[in-house]
């Protein structure tokens, strides 16, 4: 699991963008899952993400159904 990043912007759906980065022991191909550090729920799973020991998913802010999230603690 990674360490989690905070969703926050200044204007409802303006720079609704964050990044995470991840690291795997080795090349695998991998799903992330969105989880909003507040109510404990998948807003959004990517996958298969595939890289090598590094990888990163770009997040809009969207759930899965294309739904802007409220600005808060995601991981």
């Amino acid at each position: 699991m990674g360490t989690g990043g905070r969703l926050t912007a200044t204007a409802p759906g303006e720079q609704d963008v964050t990044t995470f980065v991840y690291t795997t022991l080795e090349a695998a191909n991998s799903r992330v899952d969105i989880i909003s550090k507040t109510t404990g729920l998948t807003v959004r799973s990517f996958g298969p993400v595939l890289g090598d020991t590094t990888a990163s998913i770009t997040w809009d802010g969207k759930n899965g159904s294309g739904v802007f999230q409220p600005d808060g603690a995601y991981q």
